[in-house]
């Protein structure tokens, strides 16, 4: 089912003794943790299954994590991982078909470039990729008009176009 359906992240969510229970997926496998998921399920759960408290506590794969409905929306914690500076494996460049700036990881590969446009014009070749012994690489470099922007691939995961990733700018 996972791999013909549209969503790169399907979520499901079923109460359990101490809240509620969430778990994420990729065509590819499980996955630890998915913020904008969550955001979404904490929409479904109060406009449209009619949850009531102020706050609601998700049971995940990373732990526990609590969305609270805000006057503007929601908000929530994100867990918190330290980036550390790397020596990249071959084939992280060898993907990315150029020097980078700087690599670092922690749950992922941030690879840092330049500026804009090279993130923007960036055409990895994803095969290379498979096998890293991290999940996704993140691609990142100073803004024009913004302070940074970005673009993310977990070609591993078997989501092999660039997609939203709000997990990591939460740490």
């Amino acid at each position: 089912m996972l791999k013909k359906t549209i969503s790169q992240k399907p979520l499901f969510f079923v109460p359990d003794k101490k809240g509620i229970r969430l778990r994420w997926f990729t065509p590819g496998e499980e996955v630890d943790l998915c913020g904008h998921a969550t955001l979404a399920a904490a929409h479904v759960l109060y406009k449209h299954l009619g949850y009531s408290k102020s706050e609601i506590l998700f049971n995940t794969r990373s732990g526990e994590l609590v969305v609270k409905k805000t006057a503007n929306g929601f908000s929530m914690d994100f867990p918190a991982s330290i980036l550390t500076e790397v020596d990249p494996p071959n084939s992280l460049i060898v993907g990315l078909g150029q020097e980078p700036k700087e690599v670092l990881s922690a749950l992922d590969y941030v690879v840092v470039l330049e500026n804009e446009d090279e993130v923007k014009n960036l055409n990895p070749d994803l095969t290379k990729w498979l096998d890293l012994d991290l999940r996704g690489v993140v691609v990142t470099a100073p803004g024009n008009h913004v302070d940074f922007v970005s673009r993310c691939f977990f070609p591993k995961l078997r989501v092999l176009c660039p997609i939203s990733f709000g997990m990591f700018f939460g740490k």
